[in-house]
C-alpha cells in the first residue's frame, strides 16, 4: 500500500479545489457590471495563471508517472476508464492554452464572454475529474 501517493494526491486535490473556487469567484467578478469589478476579476484571474500553468501540469505528470502505473498493476484488473483520465489531462491542457489566449484578448479589448465560458467549463472538468479519480483510482491504490 502506498499511502504517501494517495495522501499527496488528496492534498494537492484540496489545493486545486481551493484555487478552482478562486477561479469561479474571479469569473463572477469579471461578469459583474462595472469597470472596477471587472478589473478586479481580471487581476484575480491573472494571479491564478502561475498555479494552473505550473502546479496542475506538474500534478498531471506525477499522476501519470506514479499513480496510473500502480493502478494498472492492481491484481483486480486495470480500470476501464484509466485511459479516459489521461485523456482528460490532455483535454484540460489543450483548453488551458485556448483559455490563456482568450484571457489575453479579454485583457486587451474587454471581451469577457469567451473567458467566462471556457473558464467555467474548465473548472467543471477539473472538479469532475478529481472527484472521479478519488472515487475510482485512489481506493485501488490504497488496497495495494
Amino acid at each position: 500500500m502506498d499511502t504517501a501517493i494517495v495522501d499527496r494526491i488528496l492534498h494537492e486535490h484540496g489545493e486545486m479545489r481551493a484555487r478552482l473556487a478562486d477561479w469561479e469567484g474571479a469569473l463572477q467578478q469579471l461578469a459583474a457590471p462595472g469597470f472596477a469589478e471587472w478589473q478586479r476579476g481580471l487581476e484575480r484571474l491573472w494571479r491564478l495563471v502561475p498555479f494552473f500553468e505550473r502546479e496542475v501540469a506538474r500534478h498531471f505528470r506525477e499522476e501519470e508517472a506514479e499513480l496510473y502505473p500502480q493502478v494498472e498493476s492492481d491484481p483486480a484488473g486495470r480500470p476501464a476508464r484509466l485511459g479516459q483520465f489521461a485523456a482528460e489531462h490532455a483535454e484540460f491542457s489543450r483548453q488551458w492554452q485556448a483559455y490563456k489566449r482568450e484571457l489575453l484578448y479579454c485583457d486587451a479589448v474587454g471581451e469577457t464572454r469567451r473567458v467566462i465560458e471556457l473558464g467555467t467549463g474548465m473548472v467543471e472538468l477539473l472538479r469532475r475529474h478529481m472527484q472521479t479519480e478519488e472515487a475510482e483510482l485512489l481506493p485501488r491504490l490504497a488496497r495495494h
